[in-house]
C-alpha cells in the first residue's frame, strides 16, 4: 500500500492572524451541537500484523464547533508527536451527518520550507469511526468534553494554556478573528508558548488589535525562552525593524534557533516500524585536500626587497594559481604569479618569471618551488621563505563530526559536502551529506543514498541507502523516486516490488515541481531584509505613532516626539533612495 505521509501544518497560519484582546470578545452567535462530538483520541492500523509494514497511529480530536483538529500522538511518520497535520472545516456544526466528506489541506513532506498543499477527505461514518482519504481508518479509544464556552478578559472559564490555543486555532479556521485572539491572548497568559507567539505575531503586525510592537517584543521573548521556533522568529523580524543594521546579528541568531527548533522539519524519530536512519561507517580520508580559493597576502621574508603588500586571488581547480590582486611595483595586476599542481597534500609548481624578491645576491636562480600547507590559513614558499596568509573568510576546510555539528544548517553542511566530493575528500564529503540529509536536505539525502550504494568515502550499505533515497523520494526530488522506482525493481535494500516501482516511475513522470532547496542563513537574511526594505520604503511614514509613542515613554513631550518621528521618517527616505538607486546610477 502506497502511504501519502503529511507533516505538520505548523500552525503558523493560525498565529498569523492572532493578536492580544483587552477587552471581552464579541461573541459569535450559538450554534447547534455537533451531529457527532469526534473529541478523544482515535487510533488506526495498517499493514499485516507480524510483517515489518504493520504499525499504529494514534490521534487526538479536538472538535469546536464545525472545525475538526487532528494532532499526531505516535505513529505519523514525518510528523512529530504533539503536532497538528489535519484540520477540517464543515459547512456548519448541525450538518456533520454520517459518511459526510470535508476538504482538508495539509502540508507535503518537503522538509525545505516549501508549502506544497494536498488535499484530501475526512468521512465520519458514525459516533466511533472515521477515515482520512478512504485509506485510514480510525476508531474511538477515548472519549474527552470540550465545553463550548465565551472567551472573556481575565479567563473566567479557567481554560488551560493548550485548551486556549487549540480553542485559537478553530475560531481563526472560522474567520472569527476577534474570538480567536481572545482565546490566544488567554493561552499567552497562562503561559503557553505557543499562544505567546500568536499573541506577539498579532500585535507585531496590529492584525486584529493596534499595533504594539513592544508588548510584541516581550510576548516573543516568552516564547523564544522556551524554545518555541515561532516565538524565535517573531523576536528575529522585530530586531530585523529596528532599523538598517541595528538588529542584524540578533536577528541572524534568532534565525539560526528557528532553523534548529522549527516544528515543520520533517520529523525523523523512532515512532514507526519502518527501518530508521543510522549513523553511518565514514571512511577517514588519508590525505585531506584543503579548499584553499580566495584572497591571500604575501609576507616577504626580512632581507627580501619586495613590492609592498600583495594580495593575490589563489584559484584552486586542475590546478593552483595566484593571480595578483593588488597594484605594486612588480607585479601586474592581474598577472599569474604562481602555477603548481595540487597531489598528495604537496603543492609543487613555478613562479612566472617575476622578479618580486631580490636578495643582497640578486634575484633568486631557481623558479621552482614548493608551496608547503602548514594550516589551512597559512602557507610557506619554500625555499624563498615568503609566507602566504588566507585574508578571508576560510573555505570548507573543516573535518566532519556528526554529533558535533548535528545542528549545523543544512544548506551550509550541503555546500561543504559538495566541495569536499570535488576536492575528493570523499569521506568527509559522505560525513557533510548526513549532517546535511539528517536535517531534511533532501538532495543530501539522495547524494548520500548514492554514497552508501557506491561504498564512496562510506561503508557500502544498502538498507541504509534504500531508507535515505526513500527519505528524499517522499519530499519531491524527482532523481530519487526514479531511483528508489530502481531499487524496487531490483530489490537493492528492499524486497522486489516491480508494481510499486512503476508507481515511483510515474511519481518522477508527473509535472509536479520539485521542493526548492533551503538556504544559508545569510541567503535567507538577505532575503528578508529585503523584504523588510520592500516594505518600509513602500511607506516610510508607516509605524509613526508607534514611534511617537516610544520616543513619550522616553521622556519626550509629544511635539518633540512627533518631530523626532519626522526625520526618523525623512532619514529612512533618504536610505531607501539610496537603496533603490546607488551612487552613479541617480
Amino acid at each position: 500500500m502506497v502511504r501519502t505521509h503529511v507533516i505538520a501544518l505548523g500552525v503558523i497560519l493560525a498565529a498569523a492572524v492572532t493578536a492580544q484582546v483587552n477587552r471581552t470578545a464579541t461573541q459569535p452567535a450559538k450554534v447547534p451541537a455537533a451531529a457527532f462530538d469526534l473529541n478523544g483520541t482515535w487510533e488506526s492500523s495498517h499493514g499485516d500484523p507480524g510483517t515489518s509494514g504493520y504499525g499504529v497511529e494514534r490521534v487526538l480530536v479536538y472538535q469546536l464547533r464545525n472545525v475538526i483538529q487532528i494532532f499526531n500522538i505516535e505513529g505519523r511518520l514525518y510528523i512529530r508527536p504533539g503536532d497538528r497535520f489535519l484540520t477540517a472545516v464543515f459547512p456548519s456544526a448541525a450538518s456533520i451527518p454520517a459518511r459526510t466528506s470535508a476538504q482538508i489541506h495539509a502540508l507535503q513532506d518537503a522538509r525545505s520550507g516549501m508549502l506544497l498543499w494536498l488535499s484530501t477527505t475526512l468521512s465520519v461514518d458514525d459516533n466511533d469511526h472515521f477515515r482520512i482519504a478512504e485509506i485510514l481508518k480510525f476508531h474511538r479509544t477515548s472519549t474527552r468534553q470540550i465545553r463550548d464556552v465565551s472567551c472573556e478578559a481575565g479567563n473566567p472559564s479557567h481554560v488551560g494554556g493548550e485548551d486556549a490555543f487549540m480553542r485559537g486555532n478553530a475560531y481563526f479556521e472560522l474567520k472569527d478573528l476577534v474570538t480567536a485572539n481572545c482565546w490566544f491572548h488567554a493561552g499567552a497568559v497562562e503561559g503557553y508558548a505557543r499562544a505567546q507567539s500568536s499573541y506577539a505575531y498579532a500585535l507585531f503586525h496590529g492584525r486584529g488589535i493596534k499595533q504594539d510592537t513592544a508588548a510584541a517584543q516581550e510576548w516573543a521573548q516568552k516564547s523564544a525562552d522556551r524554545h518555541d521556533a515561532y516565538g524565535e522568529f517573531i523576536a528575529g523580524s522585530i530586531e530585523l525593524q529596528r532599523g538598517f543594521g541595528l538588529g542584524i546579528e540578533r536577528a541572524q541568531e534568532y534565525k539560526r534557533l528557528f532553523d534548529q527548533h522549527d516544528p515543520d522539519k520533517a520529523y525523523f524519530g523512532s515512532q514507526t516500524a519502518e527501518r530508521q536512519a543510522a549513523i553511518p561507517s565514514f571512511i577517514k580520508d588519508e590525505t585531506f585536500t584543503y579548499d584553499l580559493s580566495g584572497e591571500w597576502k604575501l609576507v616577504f621574508p626580512a632581507g627580501v626587497r619586495s613590492g609592498g603588500l600583495v594580495l593575490v586571488d589563489l584559484k584552486q581547480g586542475d590546478n593552483i594559481q595566484m593571480i595578483v590582486d593588488s597594484p605594486n611595483g612588480f607585479y601586474p595586476f592581474g598577472a599569474t604569479m604562481f602555477n603548481g599542481r595540487y597531489a598528495n597534500n604537496r603543492i609543487t609548481g613555478q613562479w612566472m618569471n617575476a622578479p618580486a624578491h631580490l636578495n643582497a645576491s640578486g634575484r633568486y636562480d631557481s623558479t621552482a618551488v614548493e608551496l608547503q600547507i602548514l594550516n589551512p590559513t597559512n602557507l610557506v614558499v619554500s625555499p624563498s621563505g615568503i609566507k602566504v596568509t588566507r585574508s578571508d573568510e576560510q573555505g570548507a576546510n573543516k573535518i566532519c563530526d556528526p554529533v558535533k555539528y548535528a545542528d549545523m544548517e543544512q544548506a551550509r553542511t550541503f555546500i561543504f559536502a559538495t566541495r569536499d566530493f570535488q576536492l575528493k575528500n570523499y569521506g568527509n564529503a559522505a560525513c557533510w551529506m548526513y549532517v546535511s540529509a539528517s536535517q531534511g536536505h533532501h538532495e543530501a539525502a539522495l547524494e548520500l543514498a548514492m554514497f552508501l550504494h557506491l561504498g564512496t568515502g562510506v561503508q557500502k550499505d544498502n538498507d541504509q541507502a534504500f531508507v535515505w533515497v526513500k527519505k528524499s523520494a517522499e519530499a519531491g526530488n524527482k532523481r530519487a523516486q526514479r531511483f528508489l522506482a530502481h531499487c524496487y525493481q531490483l530489490g537493492i535494500g528492499v524486497r522486489p516490488d516491480p508494481a510499486v516501482a512503476q508507481s515511483w516511475i510515474a511519481k518522477a513522470n508527473d509535472r509536479e515541481p520539485e521542493p526548492e532547496l533551503p538556504q544559508t542563513s545569510e541567503q535567507a537574511l538577505m532575503g528578508l531584509l529585503h523584504t523588510y526594505l520592500s516594505t518600509v520604503c513602500a511607506n516610510p511614514a508607516s509605524g509613526r505613532e508607534s514611534r511617537v509613542a516610544t520616543y513619550v515613554s522616553r521622556g519626550m513631550s509629544e511635539g518633540k516626539a512627533q518631530q523626532a518621528a519626522r526625520e526618523d521618517e525623512s532619514e529612512t527616505a533618504f536610505l531607501c533612495q539610496g537603496a533603490q538607486h546607488p551612487p552613479g546610477q541617480r
